[in-house]
């Protein structure tokens, strides 16, 4: 049976090493992106809508640089024109052409990144 660890283990690995030591770290920056979140929606849709733009981009370029190095400006390109259009879109209402906006642009930016990805 193994020994409990001691408080410099604990310490070193944080709650016992089932957790991260940066929990606390964490649940604040949860904490302050929920705070956030919540703003927006009640600052109203085009404050709402232009916080999850700004997080898709994000999200989208991140993915993209993982995906390959190789005409990833091209790509980064159509996913932000897409996603810029398809905020415009919802805004007005219009849900099923911005669907079909993503859909067209997700494989664009697939055929761009290659048959191997």
């Amino acid at each position: 049976m193994a020994a409990a660890p001691d408080a410099r283990e604990r310490a070193r690995t944080g709650f016992g090493g089932r957790v991260g030591a940066d929990l606390p770290v964490r649940a604040l920056a949860g904490l302050a992106m929920m705070a956030v979140a919540l703003g927006a929606t009640f600052a109203g849709a085009a404050w709402f809508v232009a916080l999850w733009l700004a997080a898709a981009i994000a999200i989208h370029w991140e993915w993209q640089r993982m995906i390959d190095k190789e005409r990833l400006a091209l790509r980064v390109a159509i996913g932000v024109f897409a996603l810029v259009v398809t905020a415009l879109l919802m805004l007005e209402g219009r849900v099923a052409p911005a669907l079909a906006l993503l859909a067209v642009a997700a494989a664009a930016v697939g055929r761009c990144a290659g048959a191997a990805r």
